[in-house]
């Protein structure tokens, strides 16, 4: 039995959220990702938050209680740094349950270039889509020979104006490039013609 004082205030609190799992768990970083995270003690108009340290927080929109065990809500992942993620339910009494590590933001599987073929005299600039911040592109010749490299890019799509790395306007020709995050390396083909 719980006796309160007259004229005495006092708070009933819930208790925290625990999270057992988030479906799905990985999603490229080149679209928006409703996921689904089942637990136990959720309470409706919540909040769920992938955050980790150094990177703003992703906030879902479209949150939805489903029960006391399970809540949805659509994440915009898009051009956001890949890695794993902490998932966060905060319960609108402001306590909170995380998942550690629990949702891994991935690069997009296919990095492409275009216009492709790109003609130098309408286009100047080649743009590759799909290719995450925090990588590195290197583009070569036919003969293997490094023309071009950045090894920091900060913008997707990333856009590349068909100079080498000597600041000189290149040839036409084929050229290879290789995208590089982390252990991942993915391959193309562009063409430059007259």
């Amino acid at each position: 039995d719980i006796t309160v004082a007259k004229n005495m205030p006092f708070t009933i609190t819930g208790y925290l959220p625990v999270i057992n799992s988030i479906e799905p768990a990985r999603a490229s970083n080149h679209n928006q990702v409703r996921v689904q995270i089942t637990g136990t003690n959720f309470y409706s108009g919540g909040q769920i938050i992938l955050n980790r340290t150094g990177e703003n927080d992703i906030v879902a929109t479209e949150t939805t209680y489903d029960s006391i065990t399970q809540v949805s809500g659509l994440l915009d992942i898009r051009n956001r740094n890949t890695g794993l993620w902490n998932v966060v339910v905060i319960n609108t009494d402001t306590k909170s349950g995380t998942l550690a590590n629990g949702f891994e933001i991935s690069v997009a599987d296919t990095v492409y270039a275009y216009p492709n073929p790109c003609k130098l005299v309408q286009n100047q600039k080649v743009y590759f889509a799909n290719i995450s911040r925090q990588a590195a592109l290197s583009i070569y010749d036919l003969n293997g020979d490094l023309i071009y490299a950045d090894a920091n890019i900060n913008a997707n799509p990333y856009c590349w104006d068909l100079v080498n790395s000597l600041g000189r306007k290149i040839a036409s020709g084929i050229y290879l490039y290789v995208v590089q995050e982390g252990e991942t390396l993915r391959r193309g083909k562009i063409a430059i013609i007259k």
